[in-house]
């Protein structure tokens, strides 16, 4: 019931992500049908998560939701993004840990496609993904609380 600390905390302390401050992160919601959905994350990735070319998020290209910078913006990120690569040498070893959590009541095979499909979601975000220096693991839990509709799963 409390609040999850964020940020660099935790297993999170020393975290980075390419070349930029990685860290623990959450996210919920309730879906249409009740269920919730929440999901917590410590990312520590080899990858990168900012496009080189635009200093955008990755994971907001695959969103949809960005407006391209004018050029000039283009040049200060990358000028930004070439200063900290410059700065720091890749990690040695990392790895990116999440748990996916619902109050859903889902079969062994049910859980197993929920954690694939949010590992997928780490794919969506960082480049390059799955390394042989990146641990990615991701684990799915649910309560059973909530029964799923047959003719509407999620």
């Amino acid at each position: 019931g409390a609040p999850v600390s964020q940020g660099c905390v935790g297993a999170g302390t020393g975290a980075t992500v390419g070349s930029v401050k990685g860290g623990v992160g959450t996210a919920s919601v309730v879906l249409d049908s009740g269920i919730t959905v929440a999901a917590l994350v410590v990312a520590n990735a080899a990858g990168a998560a900012v496009d080189p070319e635009t200093g955008v998020l990755y994971g907001e290209l695959f969103q949809g939701r960005v407006d391209y910078p004018q050029e000039q913006v283009h040049e200060a990120a990358r000028a930004r993004l070439a200063e900290i690569a410059a700065k720091s040498a890749p990690p040695p070893l990392n790895t990116t840990l999440a748990v996916v959590a619902t109050d859903a009541d889902l079969s062994k095979a049910q859980a197993q496609k929920l954690a694939g499909t949010a590992h997928d979601g780490i794919a969506r975000a960082l480049r390059p993904v799955h390394l042989l220096n990146d641990g990615d693991t991701v684990f799915a839990l649910a309560t059973g609380e909530r029964p799923l509709d047959a003719g509407h799963p999620l």
